[in-house]
């Protein structure tokens, strides 16, 4: 009896051995199938960010002017590709975020502030979106053990 018990427990062993094998090439191909939208993604996601965190800090006007012009590409063109990541949220997500950004701009807003805000909201839901589509829910409103709450 404890022979028998033995021997099905090695194929039961093995078997699961084999099934987590298999699941791990699974998830490592989709990984790496994603791997292109994803750094993509990344690397527009962190344009982004940064023209608007220019606009809404710098005061040299060649910058400034270099800055608009990039956030209208990325706005017009190239973000759209990888925006949210299919991800549809209420506040339009990283779509919405550009949009009330782009709103400001065009406004001529004399208040920094406004663009202040508006750029760390753009920053927050990019990161939001990006944990989202790497599987990385620690990246969410991180707790960087600071003492602060959000």
């Amino acid at each position: 009896m404890a022979e028998t018990i033995a021997k099905w427990l090695t194929i039961v062993v093995t078997l699961a051995g084999f099934l987590w094998g298999i699941t791990s090439v699974l998830q490592s191909r989709a990984i790496d199938a994603r791997r292109p939208f994803l750094d993509l993604q990344l690397k527009l996601y962190q344009d982004a960010t940064k023209v608007a965190a220019i606009l809404a800090t710098s005061r040299e006007s060649k910058e400034l002017a270099d800055a608009e012009t990039r956030f209208w590409q990325l706005y017009w063109g190239e973000l759209a590709m990888v925006e949210n990541g299919g991800i549809k949220t209420k506040d339009g997500g990283v779509e919405g975020a550009m949009v009330r950004f782009g709103d400001e701009l065009q406004k001529g807003a004399q208040d920094r502030s406004i663009l202040k805000h508006r750029s760390l909201e753009l920053a927050h839901i990019c990161r939001d979106s990006l944990a989202e589509s790497w599987g990385v829910r620690d990246w969410r409103k991180p707790d960087y053990g600071l003492g602060r709450s959000e």
